[in-house]
This record gives structure tokens, sequence and C-alpha cells, in this order.
């Protein structure tokens, strides 16, 4: 799907996360606003006519089925298809995809979907502060070489026990797709490198492991920090 809708766009994929939220990678739709998942379901999708049974189902051809972005395994209805808690409905409000997408290049720079008013829905920007600029085009999926793209949601504990338990499934940029034990989310380095807007790196420390992470998401920067962390160990898989 990924690859397809690169192919179709000059190798742009739209990975990142919400706003500088690293540990939320997954929105189809935030407030309105198409992000991540979005555009993949949105693309050169046909209008189908308000009020119809298919006004916010049938998506364009890299996505004619939503379904295919969540996991059966999940029993979370937080991350579940067209549940009360979390309704389908990717035109009119918010919506969760059941995958993570990475928000951080190999370069350190960070993938962030805008959220504030009165900015453009898209694309994604370099920075949540100033200066930032616009992700036009956006990142190509073969900056990602082999590295981890997409996952089972890992963002917390919680999280992974609400699917598969042991141990999530990864897909890397090359095609490759693996089933990757929890215990690799255990080991992390102190520090990470982040480069925001693409000025200079800098670290960011890892002050949490991944068992003792909350249920609610931690922000920037020990959010940020811990899942650069844990992607790039997914990288080595």
């Amino acid at each position: 799907m990924l690859r397809m809708y690169g192919n179709e766009n000059k190798d742009q994929t739209p990975l990142g996360c919400t706003s500088s939220d690293m540990q939320n990678a997954y929105n189809v739709n935030w407030s309105g606003r198409l992000q991540s998942w979005g555009p993949l379901w949105a693309a050169n999708r046909s209008d189908q006519p308000t009020g119809t049974p298919d006004q916010d189902i049938m998506g364009g051809p890299f996505l004619r089925s939503p379904k295919i972005l969540y996991c059966p395994s999940d029993t979370s209805q937080h991350y579940q298809f067209n549940n009360p808690d979390n309704p389908w409905r990717p035109l009119t409000g918010t919506t969760r995809g059941g995958y993570i997408m990475r928000a951080i290049t190999l370069k350190h720079v960070p993938i962030y979907w805008p959220t504030v008013a009165g900015t453009p829905a898209a694309p994604p920007v370099d920075n949540d502060a100033s200066p930032q600029k616009p992700w036009s085009p956006m990142v190509k999926l073969s900056s990602f070489k082999n590295a981890a793209i997409v996952a089972d949601i890992f963002s917390t504990p919680a999280r992974v026990d609400a699917r598969h338990k042991k141990g999530l499934n990864v897909l890397y940029a090359n095609g490759a797709a693996k089933y990757v034990l929890r215990e690799t989310l255990h080991d992390l380095p102190a520090q990470v490198d982040y480069n925001p807007g693409n000025f200079g790196v800098k670290k960011l420390s890892v002050n949490k492991k991944f068992e003792d992470l909350p249920f609610n998401f931690l922000g920037y920067p020990d959010g940020s920090a811990i899942m650069i962390a844990m992607w790039e160990k997914l990288d080595q898989q």
C-alpha cells in the first residue's frame, strides 16, 4: 500500500505523527485533518454522495477497505474499526488507525502533521516550533532503506498487551515484515539524536523504560526520546 502510493507520488510517503507526539502516529483523521493513514485512504478517491452509505467508507485504489488498517487480534476498542470508541468518520472527525507509523527520518529529522488551527492541514512539517518548514515533497520512502516504518502499536506496554502480548509485527521500508519479540524494546540507549528543523543534531535523554510507560502518552521530550530509541532498535532486527 505504501509502495503503491509512493509509485504514484514520486516516492513520497505520508509517515509522521500528530503534532509532536511520536507515540500518537496512527491517525486517519485528527479533528478534521487527514493525517498519516488518511492521505492513503483519500488518494485518488472518487467522491461519494453526501448521505450515502459509502460517504465515509470507500477509499481510493490504495486503500479500498479501511478494515485493513486494523489488527483483528486487538482487544482494545480504542484501535478497532468503527465502534463507539473509534467511529470510522475520516471526513468529519477524529479516527484512529490500528498501526503506528514512524515519525523520524534516518537523519533524525521529525515528521509532524500540523494540528494548530489556522495552519495548513498538510503536508507535515519538520519542527514543532519556529523555524520550521513543510515536508514538500513529503519524505521519500526510499530514504528509509531497510529501516522499520510501520508496526503494531507499541507506544506503551498496554498497547502491546491488548494485541499480541509477547511481541509485535513490524514492516520495513524494503518490504520485509517480521515478528519482533517484546524484549527487544527493553535494552534502550541512554540518549538518542534529534534534529528538529534540520538545524543540527541534539541529544534527547531516554528517561523511561518501556515497561514503565503509563497508559497516557508523555509527549515531547520523554515520549519522543523513547519512541526514537525503540524505532532504532526495531531497525536492527
